[in-house]
């Protein structure tokens, strides 16, 4: 190798770490938060629409980030009334399809779980 290939090669290498030194960094950066500077009064409740143009209204269901902390983005409908509790059917007691007695049966399990 001459002397000029060398020097050629070398600053090929220290553009390459440059560039990828420089993409983790833009990279990392964009991880975190930034400091917001907005006003801490409460907003009205914003809206979107829906694919048939209907006005839906909504709030964040999670509070503010401190600063240095990551934001929740979830949302909560505010123009529905939540479906209580009671009314949500129940999941069955055994699912559909081998229950525990089928599989004892068909692998001739011990009743009482075998000793090992």
């Amino acid at each position: 190798m001459t002397d000029r290939s060398s020097r050629t090669a070398g600053r090929s290498r220290t553009g390459v770490a440059a560039l990828l030194g420089a993409a983790a960094l833009a990279v990392l950066g964009l991880q975190t938060p930034a400091a917001s500077a907005t006003s801490t009064a409460p907003a009205p409740p914003p809206t979107a629409s829906t694919s048939t143009g209907q006005q839906v209204a909504y709030r964040p269901a999670c509070d503010a980030p401190k600063p240095g902390q990551f934001t929740c983005f979830a949302l909560r409908r505010t123009d529905i009334e939540p479906t209580p509790a009671a009314t949500l059917r129940a999941a069955p007691a055994v699912p559909a399809g081998f229950g525990p007695a089928d599989l004892q049966t068909a692998y001739d399990l011990p009743p009482n779980g075998g000793a090992g």
